[in-house]
């Protein structure tokens, strides 16, 4: 099995479905204000540290990825600070 591109960071849950569903969220107005028949339309998947989020709604995934809440596991980590000696 390959290795997720995206994974969620230490610390993060996030609860959400797909692009689809995203539509049908939005519709009516959030979550909160969806009908029995909206909510019965959408299914949410939960992500937790560790796994892959990489289908997450655009929207949603370029705010968490921008303020560190989603790991890009193909980025370089960022280099260990190298003293050099003085002679």
């Amino acid at each position: 099995m390959a290795k997720p591109r995206f994974i969620v960071a230490p610390g993060h849950v996030f609860n959400y479905t797909d692009e689809a569903g995203d539509k049908i969220v939005k519709a009516a107005g959030g979550r909160s204000k969806m009908s029995d028949s909206d909510k019965a339309r959408v299914k949410f998947k939960t992500v937790t540290e560790g796994q892959d989020c990489g289908d997450m709604p655009k929207e949603a995934f370029n705010l968490y990825l921008e303020r560190g809440w989603i790991i890009d596991q193909n980025e370089p980590s960022e280099p260990e600070a190298v003293e050099e000696e003085a002679n």
